[in-house]
């Protein structure tokens, strides 16, 4: 059962306005109208189910943290985009400058539809996108009495010890070119919670977006319906990290596959394998649908969660084996998820996976593609991460095309054809154009797939 996204929007905005911010289906929250802080965030809570998703949008983060104190049960998993404990600058705490703030509540008083603009301007800031703006302006709340109150909220709440008292998942996310907010709060916020997970995303305004996980995740959800005629070479590799695996253990309590797409290995596995109860988790809410839908599980216990692999949360000292195909490469922080999958796996619990490592797509040298780790790259992180590495190998995989077109098209029907980090000057280069006019000209691409099987060592 997928967890539910709640989401509380900023100053002066209604929660439509998640619309521009959160990935798939969500339940908004608008902040009701003027009343005492804490009659809001009970008021908001009351709508709140259980292991909720609560993200909270600039102000909206606020209340997400007061619900996340007050009603611990109410939050699953907390996320904080261009948000803080606490927004008004003081000694020692960067935050929104006190003579803003002023010239904020004296606009409020003064002209409020010259405020809401000048605001939505910062909003998006360094971006002049008209349609972006007028967006905005459909999300806006124009009541004096109603920005005055959360203005005065913004200005003076201190939720610090709050925070750093919370028990759930916490994810914070800053633009690094906000104009409201300054990046700079997020290493401050850090010494707070160590545990927290922070990111300052360097080309995001205060909308505070992730946008290459989004991508990544369009990629998978547009091959769902192609992915299982192409994916051999999946399977294949799958076949060869099970071989490895059997020969260490064949028996396991609570497996997680990260990173499962349509379930198509997950099924192999949970039929080669005694498994009692099992998990698949991936970033497409299609692929999962798929797997739950199409594919016939051994244990009677499955369960299905969307997450990608930087926002995921694993239970402690749970997991007997962890396992992923060909999924871990699009991590944004491997060393990370390495460690949570370290501190997921009870002692002695297993991890292993597959992954393309250096070698792959050798062909595609003269366009742009992923940088991927070696193997030896691998292996480190995991000792690192405090694992012991049992089994290790590469297995190549060598497939033919008539043409270059459908060489890269071969790639593109199982959603592995986004490019992280990509120059927008390399997408179509003039040897690229060449090539791809060569309509029987034979092309070979080369994957190298790391194989591990590592074991968590003991305390």
């Amino acid at each position: 059962m997928s967890v539910k996204k709640v989401f509380i929007p900023g100053w002066g905005f209604k929660s439509d306005v998640g619309e521009l911010l959160v990935d798939g289906e969500f339940q908004g929250l608008d902040l009701p109208e003027a009343m005492s802080f804490q009659e809001v965030v009970d008021k908001l809570a009351a709508s709140i189910e259980e292991n909720s998703e609560i993200i909270g949008w600039s102000l909206g983060g606020l209340f997400a943290i007061a619900i996340a104190y007050k009603y611990p049960r109410k939050c699953k998993k907390l996320i904080l985009l261009a948000s803080s404990p606490k927004f008004a600058e003081s000694k020692g705490w960067p935050g929104i400058k006190v003579k803003q703030l002023e010239s904020f509540q004296m606009l409020a008083n003064e002209n409020i539809s010259k405020l809401l603009k000048h605001f939505c301007a910062l909003v998006q800031f360094p971006v002049r996108d008209k349609e972006l703006r007028k967006k905005l302006n459909s999300y806006l709340v124009e009541d004096m009495k109603y920005l005055n109150f959360y203005l005065n909220i913004l200005a003076e709440k201190d939720l610090r010890e709050e925070y750093q008292n919370l028990n759930c998942p916490i994810f914070l996310y800053f633009g690094g070119t906000d104009a409201i907010l300054p990046p700079t709060v997020a290493n401050i916020i850090k010494d707070l919670k160590a545990d927290a997970r922070i990111d300052v995303l360097h080309d995001c305004n205060h909308m505070a977006i992730v946008p290459s996980i989004n991508l990544v995740q369009k990629s998978f959800e547009k091959a769902v319906d192609t992915y299982d005629g192409n994916c051999l070479v999946q399977v294949k590799s799958g076949d060869a990290i099970f071989k490895r695996l059997k020969s260490i253990a064949e028996d396991f309590d609570v497996v997680a596959d990260l990173g499962c797409g349509t379930g198509i290995v997950t099924e192999r596995l949970s039929q080669q394998f005694n498994i009692n109860r099992l998990e698949l988790l991936d970033c497409s809410e299609k692929a999962l649908h798929k797997a739950k839908v199409v594919r016939s599980f051994s244990p009677s216990s499955v369960s299905f969660l969307h997450s990608d692999f930087d926002h995921i949360f694993l239970d402690e000292n749970y997991y007997s084996l962890v396992f992923s195909n060909m999924a871990l490469q699009w991590s944004n922080d491997i060393n990370c998820l390495f460690n949570k999958v370290k501190n997921s796996l009870e002692t002695g619990g297993l991890f292993a996976f597959t992954l393309p490592v250096d070698g792959t797509f050798s062909e595609l040298s003269f366009c742009e593609i992923n940088k991927f780790y070696s193997s030896n790259e691998i292996i480190n992180l995991l000792r690192e991460s405090g694992f012991e590495v049992l089994s290790q190998g590469l297995t190549k995989f060598e497939s033919k095309f008539p043409n270059l077109r459908d060489c890269l098209r071969s790639i593109k029907l199982v959603g592995a054809n986004h490019v992280k980090n990509r120059s927008n000057s390399k997408v179509f280069n003039p040897i690229l154009r060449a090539k791809l006019s060569k309509e029987n000209s034979k092309v070979a691409l080369t994957y190298q797939i790391g194989c591990f099987v590592a074991r968590k060592k003991d305390a």
